[in-house]
């Protein structure tokens, strides 16, 4: 709603809603739905990109805070080094995880985003079902993005065991 109000209302660079007005035959219908998407693309991104951005600082301060690294600085390598080589890669695997799990809840969010920006999509058919009471939309729907959830943390545990030695794959 903030979003609307300040790039809507009070310095008019997007529109408030996102459902483009022209028709889909219209060659400018792409650059008007790009354009209409713009706003709720945004608001998506900045909730997930700070959460993901306090995930990354939080285990990259812990890692930074290890004895092992504190014996890469004694023993002379750059701090660039050090950070890129050892600690990213020791704060990795959790780091993706953090994220797989922001962007399966990013489903749920859009929920709200679409409703809000008044976007056509499944976030608006889930609300408009819980709103009418359409049980068979709501358990289909809740199924669905379940199995997105799953799938998004399956592929995280697949790449947490490339990315830490430690854990075996097979």
């Amino acid at each position: 709603m903030l979003m609307i109000f300040a790039f809507a209302f009070l310095y008019p660079i997007f529109p408030a809603r996102s459902t483009p007005l022209t028709s889909p035959s219209d060659p400018f219908y792409i650059l008007d739905l790009l354009y209409h998407m713009a706003l709720p693309l945004i608001t998506i991104v900045l909730v997930s990109f700070s959460a993901s951005a306090y995930i990354v600082k939080y285990f990259v301060v812990g890692i930074l805070r290890e004895d092992f690294i504190a014996a890469k600085t004694a023993m002379g390598l750059p701090k660039k080094r050090i950070v890129y080589s050892h600690a990213l890669r020791n704060a990795g695997p959790p780091i993706i995880t953090g994220i797989a799990l922001g962007l399966a809840s990013s489903f749920g969010g859009s929920i709200i985003i679409e409703e809000v920006f008044d976007w056509p999509g499944m976030g608006k058919l889930y609300y408009d079902a819980i709103s009418v009471n359409d049980l068979p939309l709501i358990i289909g729907l809740t199924y669905f993005f379940t199995v997105i959830f799953v799938i998004t943390i399956f592929v995280a545990d697949i790449i947490y065991a490339f990315l830490d030695p430690r854990v075996k794959v097979g």
